[in-house]
């Protein structure tokens, strides 16, 4: 499907997920404990070596960008707000206010370009994935991660099912995210002429740890402003709510789309 864009809508920084709002560095530092195990073998399985030149795009708290780093890489960590990266301080990493949106790199500079849970909140998502697939040197990766909507939505719990469906209904009105879109990561690469595409799928449970803090963060952090919007009562939110605190209370809280294609050498 392709993303329309809709300049009325505010961008996703702007909304309950900005970083001026108290409990978001928080629930960020719950993302990276959750998936960067998920996501540093995908990035290690790209081959990332010392002295690559590596783009963090919506770079967050910024453990990804001081990762690689780690791995000798020299690395660019962009956020429209680079409040939470105050703390990176890696002399590897530069770390630079940027919109992905309206702002460009150039062509063939960099050799591993990664974005986790930033273009399926961007209804220009289509276009600004080939975009930026352009910024990639000759042999480049890009990584793509973005959630997998059937976790949410495949709930046995009704509660939660509808507590999960309001959540990406109210995203979707309000900044145009697509839930649904990262299955067609893969066709969206090969079309942005990168080669030796592929694709992989992590599911979170509840752990009483990290995910479930996590997911109990993200419910809360959106639930007053559903309750309000009228998408659930008081109640259904609060029934949601008291499942992260039964112990009995199994299930998928979250999955991440993790695809990756690679820019094809010269001459081939």
């Amino acid at each position: 499907m392709t993303s329309t864009d809709n300049n009325a809508r505010p961008r996703y920084s702007e909304t309950l997920f900005g970083h001026a709002v108290p409990t978001e560095r928080h629930r960020l530092q719950l993302v990276q404990e959750v998936f960067d195990p998920i996501t540093i073998p995908v990035l290690n399985g790209r081959g990332i070596a010392p002295k690559w030149r590596c783009l963090e795009l919506g770079a967050g708290a910024g453990s990804i960008a001081r990762w690689m780093a780690q791995q000798g890489a020299q690395v660019i960590a962009t956020d429209t707000d680079t409040t939470f990266l105050d703390c990176v301080s890696d002399e590897n990493v530069q770390v630079v206010k940027h919109n992905v949106v309206t702002e460009d790199f150039r062509p063939g500079t960099f050799d591993l370009i990664h974005a986790r849970f930033v273009l399926e909140h961007l209804p220009q998502r289509d276009a600004i994935l080939a975009k930026v697939a352009g910024w990639l040197a000759p042999g480049g990766w890009l990584v793509i991660e973005d959630a997998g909507a059937f976790a949410m939505e495949a709930s046995p719990y009704p509660a939660m099912r509808n507590m999960r469906d309001a959540m990406r209904r109210y995203m979707a009105d309000a900044i145009g995210t697509d839930a649904h879109w990262a299955p067609q990561l893969p066709i969206l690469l090969t079309a942005a002429d990168l080669v030796e595409t592929g694709m992989s799928v992590a599911v979170i449970v509840n752990d009483n740890g990290p995910g479930t803090a996590f997911m109990r963060a993200t419910v809360a952090q959106l639930g007053q402003a559903i309750v309000a919007g009228g998408q659930v009562t008081e109640a259904e939110f609060a029934a949601a709510m008291r499942l992260f605190d039964d112990p009995s209370y199994v299930d998928m809280l979250a999955a991440v789309v993790s695809a990756w294609g690679r820019r094809p050498l010269c001459g081939i």
